[in-house]
């Protein structure tokens, strides 16, 4: 939509996907129209009209993956984002923060009623733990449930070492914040390994989903986690 001057008219729904796209980092059109309910082919039109406006950039970053979208400076400032905007792209971290998009918007469909918290709004919120002497570990998310129960969420699409991971499920074991902790993994291995390591931390609520291998496509379709137990 455009004024009479030609000049792009933002609309309230274009302050909406800007406002979460900055709390994504990134996103495909396919994970815009996903998370507007809209279609992949109207969400990239309207990507593209604020990407002329000068209020997000258009990446094509590997071959092979659609379009991504991120804020530019001008856009966090338009919509008075207490996030900046983070426009550049971290191509090692590319195939887990695609895939962080994709398991968000599962979440929220499987659980109706339930808010995501991003990893940068996390960061944010946590930002003081280290100085009141709690080593702070980051999750990926956090999904609050309807209930206001807070399940930190960890996406595992390479391993980590088993001291690594020990030291998480600690964290998580003297942090107040959270009331679960949700681990989606590619294998059974995997899983079987933080399984292991939660038994020894009873008062740990952790849960282990598994994920396809070839998550992280950024094709918005979702990593296959609906039907969530949101006990």
């Amino acid at each position: 939509m455009a004024g009479a001057s030609g000049r792009l008219l933002v609309t309230p729904r274009d302050e909406q996907i800007i406002r979460w796209l900055v709390r994504m980092r990134l996103a495909t059109a396919a994970h815009i129209g996903r998370a507007f309910h809209t279609t992949p082919a109207a969400a990239a039109r309207r990507a593209r009209a604020l990407c002329r406006a000068g209020l997000l950039r258009r990446e094509r970053v590997l071959w092979g993956l659609p379009s991504l979208y991120v804020v530019l400076p001008a856009g966090a400032r338009l919509t008075a984002s207490p996030l900046a905007a983070s426009p550049a792209i971290d191509l090692a971290g590319l195939r887990h923060d695609l895939a962080i998009v994709s398991l968000s918007l599962d979440l929220l469909e499987a659980v109706p009623g339930s808010l995501w918290i991003s990893e940068r709004e996390v960061r944010r919120e946590r930002a003081g733990e280290d100085g009141l002497g709690l080593r702070t570990h980051i999750p990926d998310g956090v999904h609050v449930l309807p209930d206001g129960r807070r399940v930190a969420v960890e996406l595992e699409l390479t391993p980590k070492t088993g001291r690594r991971l020990g030291g998480i499920l600690r964290y998580y074991a003297r942090s107040r914040a959270y009331d679960a902790v949700r681990y989606f993994l590619p294998t059974p291995g995997a899983a079987g390994r933080i399984s292991a390591l939660a038994r020894d931390l009873p008062h740990v609520r952790a849960e282990v989903w598994i994920v396809p291998a070839e998550a992280g496509g950024g094709d918005g379709g979702g990593l296959a986690c609906h039907g969530v137990d949101a006990r």
